[in-house]
């Protein structure tokens, strides 16, 4: 849980998941030159059968967020990813072929095996889908934050509830 996070078994892992997200921050365009990201927030989730997670953001500073993935049993849950426009959702017309990502897509779900690690924006809304397996589905779920590369104190990350 968060309050391991500065665990010595952990750095490696945070300081990898830092560095990947300032590379995608910085290729999406900003001006990272003068920032450094820092993992603010880590937890293990574990869904069991009909277990899900319900459409949320992550706040309180979070830049990016991302799922590492440990034990993905066959029909367990899927991330979902939803459209954050969401004053299309108000006039949104019917989608001509759900199977395929299009401008028209209102949700994307993925498909993942052990060992994945998805990394997105923050303010992205995500979910995940009820397990339909008798199995557990098992991730580490994670929040990074951006800070000043010469002032680094952060705000205490918020408790996991």
């Amino acid at each position: 849980q968060t309050g391991r996070i500065d665990d010595p078994s952990l750095m490696e892992f945070a300081n990898f998941i830092a560095q990947i997200s300032w590379d995608i921050l910085k290729d999406q365009g900003y001006a990272m030159n003068n920032f450094n990201t820092i993992l603010t927030d880590l937890w293990a989730q574990q869904l069991n059968t009909h277990g899900m997670h319900v459409e949320h953001i992550h706040n309180l500073g979070a830049q990016m967020s991302g799922f590492y993935f440990l034990e993905v049993p066959k029909n367990s849950s899927k991330p979902c990813f939803h459209d954050p426009n969401h004053a299309k959702r108000q006039i949104n017309l019917p989608e001509k072929d759900e199977g395929k990502i299009t401008p028209a897509s209102t949700v994307v779900n993925y498909e993942c095996k052990p060992g994945d690690l998805f990394l997105f924006n923050s303010w992205l809304p995500h979910s995940f889908i009820a397990n339909a397996s008798d199995e557990s589905f098992k991730f580490i779920h994670f929040n990074i934050v951006v800070g000043p590369v010469h002032n680094c104190e952060l705000p205490p990350a918020a408790e996991v509830i």
